[in-house]
């Protein structure tokens, strides 16, 4: 009777655990910038609409740059992906560098507005049609605008 209580007790814990955990964000660390297109792909095939993912620098946990992308499926089923840079207080410095940067590589962008009061005042946004484009753009803001050098890696987060 007590090894039953004991298998039921572990059994618990276990499923606690994974109920828990399976709940976090999940984070690959350590990846280099060549390397981005292979996660992006990972979103466009696998991801669900409006999924995103995050891509930071790995320099310290108080870094606030980062760059985001979200999948986008219209009403027939067409997929995109979507780069969304925040209009936030972190980001005013690098919004004309990024708007310059994505301007002179021909990529279409536009801005989108978020509720007042927010620490997020807006989005500035472009569209992608597959990841290939997806990760040239990531490249030009992470090492362009957000300053990050080619040897730099990064955490992948989804």
């Amino acid at each position: 009777m007590t090894a039953w209580i004991v298998v039921g007790i572990l059994g618990v814990a276990v499923l606690t655990l994974l109920w828990t955990r399976g709940k976090e964000p999940y984070r690959h660390r350590g990846i280099a910038s060549a390397d981005l297109e292979r996660f992006l792909g990972v979103l466009f095939d696998r991801g669900y609409p409006n999924g995103f993912m995050t891509i930071r620098g790995e320099l310290t946990a108080a870094d606030p740059r980062f760059v985001q992308f979200a999948l986008k499926v219209d009403a027939v089923g067409a997929k995109r992906l979507e780069l969304a840079f925040p209009l936030a207080e972190w980001s005013a410095d690098y919004l004309p560098r990024m708007e310059a940067t994505l301007t002179a590589a021909q990529l279409a962008w536009t801005r989108a507005d978020t509720p007042p009061g927010g620490a997020v005042r807006g989005f500035l946004l472009a569209g992608f049609a597959g990841p290939g484009e997806a990760a040239r753009a990531a490249r030009l803001v992470l090492e362009d605008v957000l300053g990050f050098g080619r040897e730099c890696k990064f955490e992948v987060v989804f």
